[in-house]
């Protein structure tokens, strides 16, 4: 057993390093301040999200009183991007830098201004469908001009970050059911801290509860089961990324076969993510900068439908499951159920 969930967490670890696999995310978003930092990673809250709130049961079908009810295996996941979430657009303002400079015959006299005039050492930009981070692995440069009053004109071109040309944003956990407790059951998820590359430890951890309202319902039901639940996860990525899921959903299942369990859920769900990195660039005068960036990319509540097929074999779980919302997702699960 120990050996296999050091196999999977070396899984999940693959997982993670090559979704950043060409440069790590920090270092990319060192590059660029708040505005741009903010539309290139603006898809990651709703992704993230969708990719992490499923494969969270198997069933509807949960004890009443008390009673043994235990689950115990691992939840493999992804959601999928469409083609909205890959690109951005509008109009930016980047920081006047040494480079911009660079040739320029009135380079002095720009500087001159600039340093009379602070407020304008920036220069506007407006960017048509570049990469977000799940984008197409591409580097567009985008022109920048800026008159000067009675002083020159600055041309220049800066790089765009590529995206890291993601068709399923993965995502895998071990987890834990126990219950029940007057009909409630627990439901955790758990990662020990985990290196990866040079942007941190990666930790995980998820908590929620699933409770049985089939008690409270004066027909019997049988063979339908339904449940309710709440789940709230925690995901972080060294300092760069801090990450909380919330969902609250309602699910039923027809126990109708001994082996194959057909199961439904809807639920709301909203992600936040916090991002904080220093931007690092060289200004007009050769000096080197590092500006603190913090800011949170939170989504509202959104729903989601699910559908799912659980297979029972003796103690031997295996499902399978897919969501239908603004962003797809599927689930495999494969555990112990007592």
């Amino acid at each position: 057993m120990k050996r296999k969930y050091i196999i999977l967490l070396g899984v999940l670890l693959f997982l993670i390093n090559n979704l950043f696999a060409q440069d790590d995310l920090q270092s990319q978003l060192e590059q660029f301040g708040q505005q741009y930092g903010l539309s290139y990673v603006g898809p990651m809250p709703e992704l993230f999200g969708a990719a992490n709130n499923i494969g969270l049961y198997q069933d509807a079908k949960i004890a009443s009183g008390l009673g043994i009810d235990l689950y115990a295996g691992f939840a493999f996941m992804g959601a999928m991007p469409s083609d909205a979430s890959k690109t951005f657009s509008g109009t930016f303002r980047f920081d006047i830098t040494e480079d911009m400079l660079t040739g320029n015959p009135n380079a002095d006299a720009i500087k001159a201004y600039l340093d009379a005039n602070p407020q304008d050492a920036f220069i506007e930009g407006t960017i048509d469908n570049a990469p977000t981070v799940f984008g197409e692995d591409v580097e567009k440069n985008l022109e920048l001009v800026k008159e000067i009053p009675n002083v020159g004109t600055i041309n220049t071109a800066i790089k765009l970050l590529p995206g890291y040309n993601l068709s399923v944003v993965p995502s895998m956990a071990p987890q834990i059911a126990i219950g029940t407790l007057f009909g409630t059951q627990a439901i955790i998820r758990y990662l020990p801290k985990m290196k990866v590359s040079d942007m941190g430890d990666f930790e995980y951890f998820g908590w929620g509860l699933r409770h049985n309202f089939d008690q409270y319902i004066p027909v019997p039901l049988f063979p339908l089961n339904i449940a309710a639940s709440f789940y709230t996860q925690s995901i972080k990525l060294g300092d760069i990324v801090d990450s909380r899921t919330l969902n609250f959903g309602v699910q039923t299942s027809l126990n109708i076969l001994p082996i194959i369990t057909p199961y439904i859920g809807y639920q709301l769900e909203k992600t936040s993510m916090e991002f904080n990195y220093t931007y690092k660039y060289m200004d007009y005068n050769g000096m080197e900068m590092s500006v603190p960036v913090s800011f949170t990319d939170e989504t509202d509540f959104s729903g989601r439908f699910l559908a799912g097929l659980s297979f029972r074999f003796l103690l031997l779980n295996i499902n399978f499951d897919y969501s239908f919302a603004k962003y797809n997702a599927f689930s495999i699960g494969a555990g112990l159920k007592f």
